[in-house]
């Protein structure tokens, strides 16, 4: 019988885990453990130019959903810049925690609404571009 291919794989792979939106290569390589790299990736652009997953860092994957409009096809994330951020902050081991601004506004010491995406990422050392077009993940470093 012969292995299944590194694509199928992949896609098994996120068709096994529906409640997860963020993914990181590393996951890929670990679970299809024989595979190498070189081949995971390849594998993983594929995907991204069908329109399965979006590229949202260096070894950040993000499901995506479709939409065509007068001939022309649109590719965006399938969850919010919120929601897939925090999921791969905590893939990459690290707590993330509301910023100052979203604090306050929050505890009800500031009217102004956040218009940018933050978390406080601690003591953590990130410097990690995470995001989609013009949205990207800013960091906010406190002496938790």
């Amino acid at each position: 019988m012969k292995p299944p291919k590194t694509r199928q794989a992949i896609e098994a792979y996120l068709a096994a885990r529906p409640q997860e939106n963020a993914f990181l290569c590393a996951e890929f390589v670990e679970a299809l453990a024989p595979t190498s790299y070189s081949s995971i990736a390849r594998a993983l652009a594929a995907l991204v130019r069908a329109g399965v997953l979006i590229k949202v860092g260096y070894g950040a994957y993000v499901r995506a959903a479709v939409e065509e409009d007068n001939g022309k096809r649109f590719v965006y994330p399938a969850c919010s810049d919120q929601t897939y951020t925090r999921e791969l902050l905590v893939k990459l081991g690290i707590s993330p925690g509301t910023d100052s601004v979203t604090r306050a506004y929050n505890e009800n010491r500031s009217t102004q609404v956040p218009a940018w995406l933050a978390y406080d990422v601690g003591r953590s050392r990130i410097v990690r571009k995470i995001g989609f077009g013009k949205r990207v993940l800013q960091y906010e470093r406190s002496r938790r």
